[in-house]
């Protein structure tokens, strides 16, 4: 998943059994900063520089994260982007070639779904009720990409969403961390998500 050139979510997911992994990255003119998640069932695993123990995992409270939240993963949302949840707020969807499809979101009724909280939402006003999308599906049928053209505002160049889906059946490998290796999730680390 990417969003423009300073945001990045990198992972392998294994839906049926709650397990997944994704790299998160944000970057800035003179700067660069990746979250590592693990997600074992309920329990999420962070790595977060500056904030978390180097070489360690923090076992994360999930029940403490801020709503709209984008760490990569959670229980229960082990897509970041949150697809499923994007998709059921279309509000019209065309068939454009063989599996390429086109239509419109209404942003409005998923806040919170790939990082965008309520308020980036409300600040596009009546353009968060419209917005344009792509989609692709695999000659089995599966989702493979989707394109959100994002509102711009402020003055800020538009930048879209994009987020592909690759490797299907591949096994996901994401062992839970030895005892050693986990610390619980100090308060800065709730703090620094915006709870």
């Amino acid at each position: 998943m990417t969003s423009g050139s300073g945001f990045k979510v990198d992972g392998a997911m294994d839906a049926p059994n709650g397990v997944g992994t994704a790299t998160l990255t944000a970057s800035g003119q003179n700067t660069e900063v990746q979250v590592k998640t693990l997600l074992i069932a309920q329990d999420l695993y962070v790595q977060v520089p500056g904030i978390t123990k180097a070489g360690t995992w923090t076992h994360v409270d999930v029940s403490r994260l801020p709503e709209g939240a984008n760490i990569g993963l959670k229980p229960g949302q082990i897509d970041p982007a949150n697809t499923a949840q994007l998709l059921t707020s279309t509000t019209d969807v065309r068939e454009t070639g063989s599996g390429s499809y086109a239509g419109t979101l209404d942003l409005t009724k998923a806040a919170g779904v790939a990082g965008m909280d309520q308020k980036t939402i409300s600040a596009w006003g009546d353009k968060a009720q419209n917005v344009p999308f792509t989609a692709g599906v695999d000659d089995q049928g599966r989702l493979s990409a989707l394109t959100i053209q994002i509102p711009a505002i402020n003055g800020q160049q538009a930048q879209p969403l994009e987020v592909l889906y690759t490797d299907y059946g591949t096994k996901v490998d994401a062992p839970r961390p030895a005892a050693n290796e986990i610390t619980e999730a100090p308060d800065n680390l709730y703090k620094s998500l915006g709870g």
